[in-house]
């Protein structure tokens, strides 16, 4: 063959090995999408699990605050006017310093409740709720919540939350209950998390029997749930876990994370539309099909036009190359560069005998700004950092976006403490005008930790590692400082020469 059908065919490998690539690396997308998910959505269950936790024990520390002031007799009807008017009191405290409760009563022995909150009459007997048998019968359960009632004839939702009362033998003397409103204590917060279009977060017993839903679904409330996977989850020893489901609700395939109450007999499920959740592969996977075929179509083209695509190849190649070693919201170089520049820098100072330090910083209170505000946010925030830290670092160091609001500055010539001490102060400084985000003023702060080789360490991993130790050690310390690697032989802060 000539040499032209050699060139041809060795192009047409290089294009078929790419094709193979892009396929190849559609799928790690598509399995790394899968693992955020499956990581968010659990995230996101031990957040409901946490909020609901919280809420469930303020309820029970009311409860227990009304328990610990009756005594046997005050459990029997009739009630003495003055004592019920005294307890009633007890009542009306606790639920005033209690977030999320609409009213109380107290019980006998027989459900018959003896004291209220409410404008009902005395007498009203509980003995036939679920959650009141299950106190009275079985002596090792302490707190028990019923299934979710409507109020009235409006739209709002409760639950009732009761704990026993027990005799000094040990038998049962009756309950205190709290009615807990739903959209106050759980609507209002579920609401804020981003979970999509077609997202739910719910709490359900050991039976799958729904407690609390959202987006409500009133209908349901109360009974199981036909999921086996979610039924059988609930029975398990495990506390957390993620699984895959389609509602027996709505028809749409989800991804839950589901987290065990560890106090309450419940289990927070949150659950991510997986179709929404893989909308962006989708359209990545739709890029991918598009770009196959225009690349086959310059494959046809590079038959006739070689020169051409040879140059277009480069260009890709180098323009593939800089994606690789640079951050697209900063275009600052990103972890990868630094781990590639670090031997070799490394290297360069072992044979000049001179020091190298790795400065690494954290963002205070960044945090708050990318709940706060959103991502958008977070990320012109990002930008501005690092504008203001190359307005701050030397023309020989290098900045790098290390991952998330940490950055590193690779020092080469670090030549005495004091300057390492004082470009960290400056980095800091850089930072005390607020900036500008989303029509407010807000405020970051820096944490740095300093690293020198070969005092710290003499690979990249060691050396980036002891800087980060000491940035910890500075965000210890109330942030907005900087510390010295511990193992270095002067104070942390403070400035010296280096020799």
């Amino acid at each position: 063959m000539d040499k032209t059908t050699n060139t041809l065919i060795a192009i047409w490998l290089v294009i078929a090995a790419f094709i193979a690539f892009l396929i190849a690396d559609l799928a790690s997308l598509r399995r790394a999408t899968e693992k955020h998910l499956r990581d968010q959505a659990l995230s996101y269950a031990r957040v409901v699990e946490q909020h609901a936790s919280g809420a469930l024990e303020r309820v029970t520390l009311a409860l227990i605050g009304v328990a610990d002031h009756l005594g046997p007799n005050d459990l029997a009807a009739p009630l003495p006017e003055t004592r019920r008017k005294e307890i009633e009191m007890l009542l009306q405290a606790q639920q005033s310093r209690t977030a999320g409760i609409t009213s109380m009563a107290v019980t006998d022995a027989d459900g018959t409740v003896v004291a209220q909150l409410v404008a009902a009459p005395m007498g009203t007997s509980l003995a036939e709720r679920r959650h009141f048998q299950r106190l009275k019968q079985d002596a090792g359960t302490t707190i028990a919540i019923s299934d979710a009632f409507k109020v009235g004839s409006g739209d709002k939702w409760e639950v009732m939350v009761g704990r026993a009362i027990r005799l000094p033998d040990g038998g049962f003397a009756g309950i205190v209950c709290a009615n807990l409103g739903l959209a106050d204590t759980f609507h209002a917060f579920y609401a804020s998390l981003s979970l999509g279009e077609r997202g739910t977060v719910s709490l359900r017993d050991a039976d799958n029997r729904l407690l609390v839903r959202y987006p409500l679904a009133e209908e349901q409330l109360g009974r199981p749930i036909p999921v086996p996977v979610l039924a059988g989850h609930a029975r398990a020893p495990d506390i957390e876990g993620v699984v895959t489901a389609t509602s027996a609700l709505d028809q749409v395939e989800r991804l839950y994370g589901l987290r065990r109450l560890q106090a309450f007999p419940l289990f927070a499920v949150v659950g991510y539309s997986v179709e929404d959740a893989l909308s962006g592969w989708r359209i990545e996977r739709n890029t991918v099909a598009v770009a196959i075929l225009l690349i086959v179509a310059a494959g046809a083209y590079i038959t006739f036009a070689m020169r051409r695509v040879q140059a277009a190849e480069a260009a890709l190649r180098t323009a593939l190359e800089d994606q690789a070693t640079h951050d697209l919201l900063t275009g600052l170089p990103n972890r990868r560069f630094a781990y590639a520049w670090l031997p070799y820098a490394l290297s360069s100072a072992k044979r000049e005998n001179k020091k190298l330090a790795v400065l690494f910083v954290d963002l205070d209170d960044f945090k708050d700004i990318n709940d706060q505000l959103g991502h958008e946010a977070g990320d012109l925030v990002l930008k501005t950092v690092a504008d203001r830290f190359m307005n701050t670092i030397r023309g020989s160091d290098v900045l790098v976006r290390h991952g998330g609001d940490e950055f590193l500055v690779l020092v080469q010539a670090a030549d005495s403490a004091e300057e390492l001490a004082t470009l960290s102060a400056r980095l800091i400084a850089s930072l005390e005008t607020r900036l500008h985000v989303d029509a407010r003023d807000r405020q970051v702060g820096a944490s740095i930790g300093i690293a020198l080789y070969p005092d710290h360490a003499a690979e990249p991993e060691g050396l980036i590692s002891a800087a980060d130790a000491a940035m910890y050690e500075a965000k210890h310390h109330g942030g907005r400082h900087y510390r010295f690697a511990k193992d270095t032989q002067e104070p942390a802060g403070e400035l010296s020469r280096i020799t």
